[in-house]
């Protein structure tokens, strides 16, 4: 046995239970696919252009069939941004870019019911990435500007989280994202080049143009923007027929996600843990053969003093979690 693996061993007590760590107190349930928030939003104003990060932390329902949009900011002829995911596919749409299109990614299985995944869309000048978990799952080269907005044109305009407006009246509803969303947050700035650990919770700074967390009481008729710029969104409230109202709901109890001294990616944090854990002190080859779950990363599940690498540094973190204090 190798010399650090053997302080682990030494260190680790059988400690029962687990641990789950909540990324926030609330979220929004949109169910049905006719759900939907508008934002308010200002003729001309385009916070967006040269660069921009969409993204969101999602739980699909078993209900979710095809795609269904988590945002977008639309305006006919004009305007079309978006995010938008289902179980086999992730895709976004930045119009205005060369060489124009939604940028895709298909793969059977990609997201999965009773799991929190993290989604991120990211344009920094010349390139185009997708992100599902902190992975990068696509890119492609791009340039240009995000369009603005037309001010001097009567046609409607929207943004919407979940269910959206299109077409030549804005009457036409494309469908929303159907599941639970912790929350979303649009930036103007490249927020991830490499691949990351996702945040489980976020908040605002000077590059966020928008950000909602869902925390809001259940009767609330609006959500709340925690960006700063006031931009709360309306609950229900759109420019298409058929829009319905979605709801504030408490965070799934016992619903699968991951966190750092999660060593074998079962959603939990326990005893179970323990080898997996003591590989990856020994390299992240032997971490690979130990048998985790698919689906996580090596640097993300073990780092626990948070100094990006995986060392004894990270010992105590992962008693700790075992006892149900993780750092």
């Amino acid at each position: 046995m190798c010399a650090r693996c053997a302080i682990v061993t030494a260190s680790v007590v059988v400690v029962m239970g687990a641990t789950t760590v909540g990324a926030g107190e609330g979220a929004l349930l949109l169910e049905p696919a006719t759900d939907t928030v508008e934002i308010p939003v200002t003729r001309g104003e385009s916070p967006l252009s040269r660069a921009a990060t969409y993204e969101a932390r999602v739980l699909m329902s078993t209900l979710m069939a095809g795609r269904g949009f988590i945002l977008r900011e639309w305006q006919f002829v004009y305007m079309d941004r978006s995010l938008s995911a289902g179980p086999n596919v992730l895709v976004a749409h930045s119009a205005g870019l060369s060489p124009g299109g939604e940028i895709r990614y298909s793969q059977t299985g990609l997201l999965q019911p009773g799991r929190w995944h993290h989604l991120a869309y990211v344009y920094d000048g010349s390139e185009e990435r997708l992100y599902v978990d902190g992975v990068r799952v696509a890119q492609r080269s791009a340039g240009g500007m995000i369009n603005r907005r037309n001010p001097n044109s009567d046609a409607p305009f929207a943004m919407a989280i979940g269910a959206a407006p299109e077409g030549a009246t804005g009457r036409q509803l494309s469908p929303g994202f159907r599941g639970h969303i912790d929350w979303v947050r649009i930036s103007n700035v490249a927020r991830y080049t490499d691949d990351f650990c996702p945040p489980a919770s976020i908040s605002a700074d000077g590059a966020t143009m928008l950000l909602y967390q869902f925390n809001d009481p259940p009767t609330n008729s609006h959500a709340t923007d925690s960006s700063g710029r006031n931009r709360h969104g309306l609950l229900g409230f759109g420019i298409a027929p058929g829009e319905t109202r979605p709801d504030f709901v408490p965070l799934p109890p016992g619903t699968f996600q991951l966190r750092p001294g999660d060593a074998n990616c079962d959603g939990e944090i326990n005893v179970a843990d323990i080898n997996c854990f003591v590989a990856a002190l020994a390299g992240e080859q032997l971490w690979d053969d130990c048998g985790h779950a698919a689906g996580c990363q090596f640097v993300c599940q073990n780092d626990l003093d948070g100094n990006g690498a995986v060392g004894v540094g990270d010992i105590n973190g992962f008693v700790s979690c075992l006892t149900g204090a993780c750092p």
